[in-house]
């Protein structure tokens, strides 16, 4: 079988990355003996340079037929004025995707116990991962606006995206520890009242 990747080395430093993320999963794919057609397309600050749009038709389409997205990075100084944003790119992708759970696991190993500033005997054995909603709350809500000295950011959240992203928590919990904690500010937002129902 071959699967069909898009890669979007995006900004900064994510082309270097890219590239060595190419080169692995080309070597995991002779030693594992599967197929990888992998095909690159302009994201974020690149693609706003080029075609004024930080996710092009193209692109979209591309990711829509793909078996998987390797994204390197997004954004940087060179765009931070632009009305149109390499960030922008980032969050049309999600939404047009319905990627809506980021999932970041967190672990330190003993070799990497010594880089942190936390103390070993408290950093030792962590190992947690992060579920966050990402097409709902802060990111999609209007309404949103700047002006010259006042800013506004709307927090809107539905059962329904709630209770999908609280799926894959619970989901992850039953296949490990068992253990599940939701972070909110119920004492001072309403979402977050939402959220405890």
């Amino acid at each position: 079988m071959t699967y069909h990747i898009v890669a979007l080395p995006g900004d900064g430093i994510g082309p270097e990355i890219m590239e060595g993320t190419l080169n692995i999963l080309h070597l995991l794919s002779e030693k594992f003996d599967f197929l990888v057609d992998i095909t690159s397309y302009p994201f974020g600050g690149h693609a706003i340079d080029t075609f004024g749009n930080p996710l092009p038709d193209e692109t979209l389409k591309a990711c829509q037929r793909a078996d998987a997205i390797l994204l390197g990075a997004v954004g940087g100084p060179k765009w931070q004025d632009n009305n149109c944003r390499p960030e922008q790119g980032l969050l049309q992708l999600r939404q047009a995707l319905q990627l809506y759970a980021n999932i970041r696991p967190t672990v330190v190993t003993p070799s990497t116990v010594d880089f942190s500033p936390i103390k070993p005997e408290v950093i030792q054995n962590t190992d947690f991962i992060i579920v966050r909603e990402l097409t709902g709350g802060l990111y999609f809500s209007t309404p949103k606006y700047v002006k010259k000295d006042e800013a506004l950011d709307s927090l809107h959240y539905t059962k329904e995206e709630i209770m999908r992203i609280a799926h894959i928590g619970f989901q992850l919990a039953q296949s490990r520890r068992k253990k599940l904690t939701s972070v909110d500010k119920e004492n001072v937002l309403a979402s977050s009242q939402l959220w405890r129902k």
